[in-house]
C-alpha cells in the first residue's frame, strides 16, 4: 500500500514503512522446523535421565526415552538434507548442532541400548526374572539364601545364556546393571555365597603352600651351598699341605760303607778296659797306635744289609710318597745307629 506523497515526509510514517518491509522480508524466508524439533526431543530425552539412571539404569528399556531418541535422530537427518537448514550446519565455524547430535549418539552407544532394542523378547524375559528375585528379597529378607535360591539361580543361568548369545558384543547396560545389583544383594547384603567363601579358603591355603615351597627350596640350596664351600675349602687346605715339599733327607750310603757320625767311636779289634782307658788318658800315645786304629776301623766296618721285604711292605702301606721316603730314611738311620752303638 502506497501512501500519499504529502504523508511520506513524516518520520513516524517512514519508520512504520521500514518495519513493515522487514517483517515482510523475514516472513518470506523458509524456516528450519526440524532444527527446532530436534532440540525439543533432545531436551525431553535429557529430562528422563534423572529418573532412569539411578538406582538402576533403565533408560534403554524406557519406551518414552526410545521414542525421543528416534525422533531426535530423524529430525537431525531431515535437517541435514533440508535446504533451509544448511546455514545452521555449515555457516558457523563452531558446528554446535553437530556436537549436540554426537553427544546424543555417544550417550546411546555407551549404554549399548541397541542390544536391548534388538532383543526385545530376551530383554523382557530377563526383566521378569529379575523382578521376581527382587520381590523375593523383599519378602524374605531374613531367609533370602534359602527361599530365593531357585529364583536367583534361574536368573543367573538366563543371564549366562544372554552373554553367550552376544558372542563378545557388549551387553545392554540395563540388563548388565540389573544383574550386578542382584548379585550385590545376594552376596553383599545377604551373604549367600558360601561356596565362594569355601573356595577362597582353599585358594588361600594353596597359595600359602605354594609360597612356602620356594622359600624352603632356597633355604635348602643355601645350606647345601655353604656345606659345599666348606668341604671345598678343607680339600684345598689338605691339597696345599700335601703339596708342601718335605725336608731334604740324607742320601743313603752305598752298601758296605758306614755313615756313622764324626764323633762316634769305632769298635777296635783289641779293645782295652775302660779303667785302663781312663788311666791312660794323660799318657802319651804309643808310636804307631793311631795308624793301627785307622786301619782297624777300616777293616772292621760293619756291613749294613739292604732293607728287607717286611720294611718294604710297611713303606708301601703308607699313603703319601713323601712320607714313605722320609720313613725309609728314618729306618735306615735308626738301623745304622743301632748297629753302631
Amino acid at each position: 500500500m502506497l501512501l500519499p506523497p504529502h504523508k511520506m515526509k513524516s518520520p513516524l510514517v517512514l519508520l512504520a514503512v521500514g518495519l513493515l518491509c522487514c517483517i515482510a522480508s523475514v516472513s518470506t524466508e523458509p524456516v528450519c522446523v526440524d532444527l527446532e524439533q530436534f532440540l525439543k526431543k533432545y531436551e525431553k530425552l535429557l529430562s528422563l535421565l534423572e529418573h532412569n539412571t539411578t538406582p538402576v539404569f533403565t533408560l534403554c528399556t524406557n519406551e518414552t526415552a526410545i521414542d525421543y531418541y528416534n525422533e531426535a535422530v530423524g529430525h537431525y537427518r531431515n535437517m541435514t538434507n533440508a535446504h533451509e537448514c544448511q546455514k545452521y550446519m555449515v555457516a558457523k565455524r563452531l558446528n554446535l548442532y553437530q556436537m549436540v547430535y554426537d553427544q546424543l549418539n555417544a550417550l546411546w552407544s555407551a549404554a549399548n541400548c541397541e542390544a536391548c532394542i534388538g532383543a526385545v523378547n530376551d530383554t523382557a524375559e530377563f526383566m521378569r526374572l529379575s523382578d521376581a528375585v527382587q520381590k523375593c528379597f523383599t519378602a524374605h529378607s531374613t531367609s533370602a539364601c534359602v527361599s530365593c535360591e531357585p529364583d536367583y539361580l534361574q536368573v543367573q543361568q538366563f543371564y549366562g545364556q544372554l552373554e553367550k548369545g552376544r558372542h563378545g558384543v557388549a551387553m545392554c547396560f540395563d540388563v548388565e546393571d540389573r544383574m550386578n545389583q542382584t548379585r550385590q544383594r545376594w552376596s553383599g547384603q545377604f551373604n549367600c555365597c558360601k561356596d565362594k567363601q569355601r573356595s577362597m579358603v582353599a585358594f588361600g591355603s594353596i597359595a600359602s603352600v605354594a609360597c612356602v615351597f620356594p622359600l624352603a627350596f632356597y633355604l635348602v640350596m643355601h645350606l647345601v651351598a655353604r656345606r659345599s664351600e666348606a668341604s671345598q675349602l678343607s680339600l684345598l687346605n689338605a691339597m696345599s699341605t700335601a703339596d708342601t715339599p718335605p725336608a731334604p733327607a740324607p742320601a743313603p750310603a752305598p752298601a758296605g760303607r758306614t755313615t756313622a757320625p764324626r764323633g762316634a767311636g769305632v769298635a777296635r779289634k783289641d779293645e782295652r778296659p775302660s779303667s785302663s782307658i781312663q788311666e791312660g788318658e794323660d799318657a802319651e800315645p804309643v808310636h804307631g797306635e793311631s795308624t793301627n786304629d785307622l786301619n782297624n776301623s777300616t777293616v772292621n766296618l760293619i756291613e749294613i744289609s739292604p732293607p728287607t721285604d717286611e720294611h718294604l711292605n710297611q713303606l708301601a702301606a703308607q699313603r703319601s710318597p713323601e712320607k714313605n721316603i722320609n720313613k725309609l730314611h728314618d729306618t735306615f738311620a735308626n738301623d745304622d745307629d743301632s748297629f753302631l752303638q
